[in-house]
């Protein structure tokens, strides 16, 4: 099998820097795209390819596409705007256009169960009105590009600064945890790897291609069953204020 060459716009963070330490186990020749600004968790592996640049520049993504991707994995559009350029200007270098989306772009209250088909937001200037716009954007290009949509549901996992990550910090330094009148709402929360395992499984995958999948985890939980979870790993009882 020959080494693909794949293009992941952002890379810096949580869900960026832990896919890109999986691919590279499956020797895949990586480039990071970004503006080299956020630091990541851990230092980058050697082997990382870096393009410094801002995808809201022209002249950036026209240098970025002078050679050709066979995959793009996008975990930085969060704007119509982040996305029509390049699918305008580059689809023909591009040979697979991985977008990570999000389960925000359904209209509350939410369906039960929510499906792919689920009524959608198109909302300019929210974030899920916006992750759906471009949306749009990729599955109207499918003729000219394959392409892949990942809906994920409460990504966690090592590296994590938001949900996990914040509830460990305060955890351990003895401070109390605020919870909202919506705790005891159940959610699948989605661990990373699964996340990443079914982004691998996607990459030249023709039977993915115009593909749209909601993804999460098969246990259920609460918020209080959550942090009290947190709580047992760190061997600390959380203080919980509502």
């Amino acid at each position: 099998m020959l080494q693909k060459n794949i293009l992941i716009l952002g890379g810096s963070r949580f869900i960026g820097y832990s896919i890109l330490l999986e691919l590279l186990k499956e020797e895949y020749d990586i480039t990071i795209f970004n503006r080299q600004i956020t630091i990541p968790p851990a230092p980058f592996p050697k082997q990382t390819k870096f393009f410094k640049g801002n995808r809201n520049d022209p002249d950036d993504l026209k240098n970025l596409f002078k050679q050709t991707f066979d995959v793009v994995i996008d975990l930085s559009g969060f704007k119509s705007d982040h996305v029509k350029p390049i699918i305008k200007e580059n689809s023909s270098r591009i040979g697979q256009y991985i977008f990570i989306s999000s389960i925000e772009v359904y209209k509350k209250p939410l369906s039960n169960p929510i499906t792919e088909q689920s009524p959608r937001i198109f909302v300019e200037s929210t974030y899920g009105g916006d992750k759906s716009l471009i949306e749009e954007i990729l599955l109207n290009s499918k003729k000219e590009l394959p392409v892949t949509i990942f809906r994920p549901q409460g990504v966690f996992g090592p590296y994590d600064p938001c949900l996990s990550g914040l509830l460990f910090y305060r955890i351990t330094k003895n401070l109390p945890i605020i919870v909202g009148k919506n705790a005891n709402v159940q959610t699948n929360h989605l661990y990373i790897s699964d996340l990443i395992q079914a982004i691998k499984l996607s990459i030249g995958n023709s039977k993915t291609f115009g593909k749209i999948y909601n993804i999460s985890g098969d246990d259920k939980i609460n918020l209080f069953q959550f942090i009290n979870l947190c709580g047992e790993i760190c061997s600390t009882k959380p203080k919980i204020k509502q």
